[in-house]
């Protein structure tokens, strides 16, 4: 015995092979071999009506389901969307369900009652021995622009979105072109004496000639909290062009809404048989605007004659004045060696701007960093080099691979 209307109610309200269009062609087929085979007038006519009621709450069904798929979709698309948003989308969702499924019941049980069991299975074999046709409602593939919203006002699905509230790593399937400073792949990134960041710096020291420097790379989100990633582009400008240290690094992620933690390692192309790493933690708190990132790493410098290690606790808070607009301070402390006496305190102020251009999310930033703007050491004695600076700029493209 076919039963048709049953079966369709169980797809419907089940989502297993919820197909609109084998649903609808069944509903067709089954109206038309109900024409052929049930010979009673009154019959009949009760049957096709019965579908017809089938039918409409099918299509009711869909719309409701697209409507809320169009609910999502637009507020996704938001900067500001919270979670309330998305429990009023599938509010009313709930009673509607109950309502499908109070209409198909009747409508099963009236056609059952008007179509006998031998009509039944003429009925079976009919449809059986049909081919499908096409018919699909068009209007249910519609899918409705958000009103109101320009491109830059949208945040694409699977992007980080505001500047306060990314994670850690860069979201799965995603890469991320770095040719800027505030990046969270650069940040606590020192080796030596000074922070290694993306993007044109412009490099002023007491003591040495000023440098112009240029660094980019990417990192790519391999998993949902897996990052790896270089920057390969490691130029010298000015005094001399000349290639630099090449930086890798990797994180490993544990993250819940408002807190994030992570596994660090990156290091340095070897130089002098000489191979700098830098391991460590990083924490990150972040909400609707404010940001807060902070790290405990070990930079060493791994050899065979005199292995070194330090110590590096880097702290940088954010605020996104707009959506778009952020701004950061940076500061910490720094002990360059254990062998050593030395600890400075660092001191950075960045702003940065985002932006979606088509399909990718940019990141406008500059960076005013002293890397050693108050130097002290164990007798006491203390030293501001504010003349001792860099200048950071450029931008930061993320994109979706696939």
């Amino acid at each position: 015995m076919l039963w048709a209307a049953l079966a369709t109610a169980i797809i419907v309200l089940s989502g297993f092979g919820d197909d609109a269009r084998a649903i609808e062609w069944l509903l067709k087929s089954l109206s038309h071999s109900i024409e052929l085979n049930v010979s009673e007038a009154g019959r009949r006519e009760r049957a096709l009506h019965a579908v017809e009621a089938i039918h409409g709450s099918f299509i009711r069904h869909r719309q409701r389901l697209q409507e809320v798929a169009e609910c999502i979709e637009n507020i996704d698309s938001r900067y500001n969307v919270s979670a309330n948003d998305y429990r009023l989308c599938t509010a009313d969702l709930g009673a509607a369900n109950q309502n499908t499924v109070a209409e198909l019941q009747v409508a099963t049980s009236v056609l059952e009652s008007q179509i006998s069991l031998d009509e039944w299975l003429e009925i079976s074999v009919d449809i059986a021995k049909n081919n499908q046709e096409s018919y699909v409602d068009t209007s249910l593939k519609e899918v409705k622009q958000a009103p109101g919203q320009t491109l830059d006002e949208r945040r694409l699905p699977g992007l980080a979105g505001v500047y306060s509230r990314r994670h850690i790593t860069t979201p799965r399937n995603a890469v991320q072109l770095l040719s800027g400073p505030l990046a969270q792949q650069t940040f606590g990134q020192r080796f030596n004496r000074t922070d290694v960041s993306a993007g044109v710096t412009y490099q002023n020291g007491s003591a040495e000639p000023s440098a112009w420097l240029y660094r980019a790379g990417v990192g790519f989100g391999l998993y949902e909290d897996i990052e790896v990633g270089a920057l390969f582009l490691p130029i010298e400008l000015k005094p001399e062009v000349q290639l630099s240290d090449i930086l890798v690094f990797f994180s490993y992620q544990f993250r819940s809404e408002h807190f994030d933690t992570a596994l660090r390692m990156s290091l340095l192309s070897p130089d002098n048989q000489v191979l700098p790493i830098n391991p460590g933690i990083s924490a990150l708190l972040h909400d609707e605007k404010h940001r807060l990132e902070l790290a405990a790493l070990l930079p060493i410098d791994v050899s065979r004659v005199a292995p070194n290690a330090g110590l590096h606790l880097p702290l940088r808070g954010s605020y996104n004045l707009t959506p778009h607009l952020f701004a950061s301070l940076e500061s910490g402390y720094a002990w360059r060696s254990f062998k050593e006496r030395s600890h400075s305190t660092p001191l950075g102020l960045g702003v940065g701007y985002s932006l979606l251009f088509g399909k990718r999310l940019i990141d406008v930033t500059s960076l005013l960093r002293w890397d050693h703007f108050a130097d002290w050491s164990a007798s006491g004695g203390t030293a501001l080099r504010a003349s001792d600076y860099r200048f950071v700029f450029g931008l930061n493209l993320q994109s979706l691979v696939f």
